[in-house]
């Protein structure tokens, strides 16, 4: 398997698609994967009339903050949770225009 995502649907607000996960077994890291997964998760946002995505990413991951960062997404809030070592930073992305 190369990798996994997990999409959200209504869950915070009616025009925001979550993603809960997206996650590339780590020889598959670094080869453009998650760049093409971002775009096709855009894709059915727009198909399923979404504006927004949004996903939390753990502040302790400066990697994955990095990737989330470099995809346009934006922090919006932090959240603290138990279960996470450090701070949950939510981040969000307007939708690019309509797809093609």
């Amino acid at each position: 398997m190369i990798g996994c995502a997990d999409l959200i649907r209504g869950s915070s607000a009616d025009d925001c698609l979550w993603i809960g996960l997206l996650l590339f077994s780590e020889k598959h890291q670094g080869q453009g994967y998650g760049s093409e997964a971002v775009v096709l998760i855009e894709a059915m946002a727009r198909e399923w009339a979404y504006r927004r995505l949004q996903l939390g990413a753990v502040a302790t991951n400066p990697r994955a903050l990095a990737f989330w960062q470099g995809a346009g997404f934006k922090e919006i809030r932090r959240l603290k949770n138990p279960r996470f070592t450090g701070e949950l930073i939510v981040m969000e992305r307007k939708l690019r225009g309509p797809s093609p």
